[in-house]
């Protein structure tokens, strides 16, 4: 995930991430009390 502001993060498997919005191919992503940021590799992510 690539944040707006800051630095790139992992995405941890098991852990739920909040999709905000979709935003072309990326989603924009809020982890639990987390900061927001765009998620440009969608590839092998599962939807609920």
């Amino acid at each position: 995930m690539t944040v707006e502001y800051g630095e790139p993060v992992t995405l941890e498997p098991g852990i739920w991430y909040l999709a905000l919005a979709q935003r072309g191919e990326a989603l924009e992503v809020q982890p639990e009390g987390g900061q927001r940021g765009i998620l440009h590799d969608t590839r092998g992510i599962q939807r609920a």
